[in-house]
């Protein structure tokens, strides 16, 4: 198994994390969930750098060359929205807080 699957997976658990702060009622779970899902971001894209660095120990050089582009796009994908999300839950949080 290669580490594109966990980050893939570890990716979109942070996206899941993400909506959770969003739709949160209380102020301190969502920055829970906030902190929970740059952390996971933060972990898919370390294991985007292991699964580099495993290439480059097998040579697999030109494998790199294929797919470094779709790579970082995919990089830029995560956090850009790990980021806006994120953003937003807290954002939302701070008009709940004012409402209250």
């Amino acid at each position: 198994m290669t580490w594109n699957v966990f980050s893939l997976v570890l990716g979109i658990i942070a996206w899941c994390f993400a909506f959770v702060a969003i739709k949160g009622k209380k102020k301190h779970a969502a920055y829970g969930c906030s902190v929970v899902s740059f952390s996971l971001c933060a972990v898919s894209l370390f294991f985007q750098f292991l699964e580099i660095g495993c290439r480059a120990n097998n040579g697999d050089y030109a494998g790199i060359e294929d797919t470094i582009g779709a790579v970082i796009v995919a990089a830029g994908v995560l956090a850009g929205a790990t980021i806006i999300l994120n953003v937003v839950a807290i954002i939302r949080n701070q008009t709940l807080s004012f409402k209250v």
